[in-house]
C-alpha cells in the first residue's frame, strides 16, 4: 500500500509540475493593450519584407513616434512580440522576446512591456506597453 501512495504522490506531482510549466509559459508573454489596437495603413513601416522575419507581420501596430522614431509592435513567431524602431529608409532596428524587452536605436533605448507590468518603470510612457527609458532609468522599477 505504500509503494502505491509514493507512486500517486511522485504522479501527482508530476501533474502539478508539468501544469505549472505551461501556465508558466502561457502568462510568460503576457497581454499587450496596444495589439488590440484596430490595424490602420500606417502599421507598416517601408522596410524590406525580410526584416519580419520572426515577427508575425499581421498583427504589427505603429504604437508612437519619439522625436525621429516610429515605433511598431508585434508579435513574435511563436511567442512574445517585437518592437521595430524605424527612423528613415535602411535605419531600422527590431528586438523580440517573451515578457518585457528593451531595444536601442538611434541614440535611445526603448522598452516593451506587458500589460501588467506597464506603468511601474522610470521611463516615458509612448503607449500603453512602450516606454522611452532615458539614460539610467529602470524599465520596471
Amino acid at each position: 500500500m505504500r509503494a502505491r501512495g509514493r507512486v500517486a504522490l511522485l504522479a501527482a506531482a508530476s501533474v502539478i509540475a508539468a501544469a505549472a510549466l505551461v501556465l508558466t509559459g502561457c502568462s510568460e508573454s503576457g497581454s499587450f493593450s496596444d495589439l488590440d489596437l484596430p490595424a490602420e495603413d500606417t502599421d507598416l513601416p517601408p522596410i524590406p519584407d525580410e526584416a519580419f522575419e520572426n515577427a508575425d507581420v499581421d498583427t504589427a501596430r505603429h504604437v508612437a513616434t519619439h522625436h525621429l522614431d516610429e515605433l511598431y509592435l508585434m508579435r513574435a513567431d511563436g511567442h512574445g512580440v517585437c518592437l521595430l524602431v524605424y527612423t528613415r529608409p535602411g535605419d531600422w532596428v527590431m528586438g523580440c522576446g517573451a515578457g518585457g524587452l528593451t531595444v536601442q536605436a538611434s541614440g535611445a533605448e526603448y522598452a516593451v512591456l506587458p500589460d501588467a507590468a506597464a506603468g511601474g518603470g522610470e521611463g516615458e510612457r509612448l503607449s500603453e506597453n512602450v516606454y522611452y527609458l532615458p539614460p539610467e532609468a529602470d524599465p520596471i522599477g
